[in-house]
């Protein structure tokens, strides 16, 4: 096995964050974050991010994120796992990346063997 270049990593975070930050932007998220019963931007926001860590508490959140100041994670988690499940939030997630990606792209672009192809070359990476 070789060794990726160097700064791979940057230049592919580089390349894809924009990708992914979109979703945090987008008006299909918080749609699916308030029929869950989340509608507060900052609630749905570290719900969104959180949830593939389970119900965690503040605690977890902040240590895990590391960036946002313990006061107002606390002020969210754990309440927003009273309203959704994790899993509930990561299928919502999913829903709107799905909706803003079709938004943007056509669904053409979306159901593509390439879109498909670039999917698994993703999951292939990331494990």
């Amino acid at each position: 096995m070789t060794s990726p270049p160097s700064r791979a990593g940057r230049r592919c975070h580089a390349a894809l964050n924009p990708l992914h930050s979109l979703l945090y932007f987008s008006p299909e998220l918080p749609r699916e974050m308030a029929a869950l019963g989340i509608g507060e931007q900052t609630a749905a926001y570290l719900a969104t991010r959180a949830a593939p860590l389970g119900p965690v508490g503040a605690g977890g959140v902040t240590a895990a994120f590391y960036s946002f100041r313990p006061g107002l994670v606390a002020r969210h988690l754990p309440g927003v796992w009273e309203r959704a499940r994790p899993d509930a939030v990561l299928d919502a997630r999913l829903r709107a990346a799905d909706g803003v990606l079709r938004r943007l792209l056509g669904d053409r672009v979306v159901e593509s063997p390439q879109m498909a192809e670039a999917a698994e070359l993703a999951l292939r990476a990331a494990a």
